[in-house]
């Protein structure tokens, strides 16, 4: 069954990249890809919904219920703003690939496989975030939004940003762990921090390096935990201090925020989208779908959403949870928390940490990004609730044996 597993390897990694659009370069704009990635995307919900009708545990029985409430937000979009049904289907399409956990459980796909293919991407990641820091007079990846000059820098944004958490948790766990090229693995942590650094986002910044510190002080003694940490806090002080463009405009950045108080454009957006935005009480407790938009065309829905960019420069994906509710409602969201709660409270051995800190990662920034449900993260939160899922099935004692995740003989 070699060949099986092999072509379901090709698969999974077609489809992660496919999700977040391999980095959106630009010269796929245009160039009919879409159609091909929509297709892609569409067949993973189709071969996972078979397992949506049989009895699930844990964080599975879950996520029945979440892409349950995804799929009910379509029909409001539809009496709400008279969305059709098929537009909203098509809009909801990269956001609700929750049920292939469930085919990933189903197959017993290797955790070390997700691991090889999100390393993969990571590294991709930061090659291509290197050539383009290097050549930013002209934008190769992402949208004009994402490529622009801000906070004292050029900001590069680019799709697939949960590959690159995701792998730098992975390697930080790696560190730690009886395994070869451990080099290469701080390299890629030191790679990743430096990066999250040059993009200017304090919230990235803040939590890649506490779980990178948290995770290295784990099984030291006292003194050398506060020596690092000393150190560690010595060495922001400085960087802050350094007079760079980037610190002066991390400084700036905070300075602004507090200055705005109720006024900044978060606290803005997030309470029109809130108080405002829903039509009605069935969209204010069942959501009301993803907004549909082409290059060609779009809804009522779609137009006052894009239409709230261009006016008032208030964006679903700034306000992070606050946009999922908005599209899926207050079911979704409770669906979504049970799930944080859930996958953080099962026990994984140090081997698989890295699952915790990233899903903790996605929780701690949901309030000012779109990582809870947007397409450069999905799949990589789904990978890593996926990893927590067997060992919510299994103690860790006897995962191995029971469900084996090393060597699963594949169908």
């Amino acid at each position: 069954m070699k060949a099986i597993s092999t072509i379901r390897n090709i698969y999974v990694f077609l489809l992660l990249g496919m999700v977040f659009n391999f980095f959106s370069p630009k010269v796929l704009e245009g160039s009919g890809f879409s159609v091909l990635r929509y297709a892609y995307v569409l067949s993973a919900i189709v071969i996972s919904l078979p397992y949506l009708f049989r009895k699930q545990e844990g964080l599975a029985a879950i996520i029945k219920w979440l892409f349950f409430f995804q799929m009910l937000a379509v029909l409001v979009s539809y009496y709400s703003w008279d969305q059709g049904i098929l537009q909203g289907l098509q809009a909801s399409i990269y956001l609700s690939l929750w049920p292939f956990l469930l085919y990933l459980q189903a197959k017993r796909y290797p955790l070390e496989n997700i691991e090889r293919i999100v390393l993969a991407y990571g590294v991709l990641y930061i090659l291509l975030f290197t050539y383009q820091y290097f050549h930013s007079d002209t934008p190769f990846f992402g949208s004009d939004d994402e490529f622009r000059e801000e906070r004292g820098v050029t900001r590069i944004m680019f799709d697939g940003g949960g590959t690159l958490f995701l792998s730098a948790f992975i390697c930080v766990n790696k560190l730690t762990e009886k395994v070869r090229f451990k080099l290469l693995y701080g390299l890629f942590v030191l790679a990743a921090l430096t990066i999250t650094v040059l993009q200017v986002t304090r919230q990235n910044i803040i939590v890649l390096l506490f779980f990178c510190v948290l995770h290295l002080l784990r099984k030291v003694s006292l003194f050398k935990k506060v020596l690092v940490m000393g150190a560690v806090g010595a060495a922001i002080v400085l960087f802050l201090n350094s007079g760079s463009e980037i610190s002066e405009g991390l400084i700036t950045s905070q300075e602004e925020t507090v200055s705005a108080g109720e006024n900044y454009s978060r606290v803005l957006s997030g309470s029109y989208f809130l108080n405002e935005f829903s039509p009605n009480w069935l969209s204010r407790i069942f959501g009301n779908g993803a907004p549909y938009k082409s290059s060609t065309d779009a809804s009522a829905y779609g137009d006052a959403i894009y239409g709230l960019k261009e006016s008032n420069s208030y964006y679903l994906s700034d306000v992070g949870i606050i946009g999922f509710y908005v599209m899926f409602g207050i079911f979704a969201v409770a669906a979504y928390l049970l799930l944080f709660v859930k996958g953080l409270r099962v026990d994984v051995p140090e081997r698989y940490q890295y699952l915790k800190y990233y899903v903790w990662y996605i929780l701690l920034t949901s309030l000012t990004s779109d990582g809870v449900y947007g397409t450069s993260f999905l799949l990589t939160n789904v990978f890593a609730f996926y990893g927590l899922q067997l060992y919510y099935r299994h103690k860790p004692a006897t995962v191995k044996a029971a469900y084996p995740i090393h060597q699963l003989s594949h169908e």
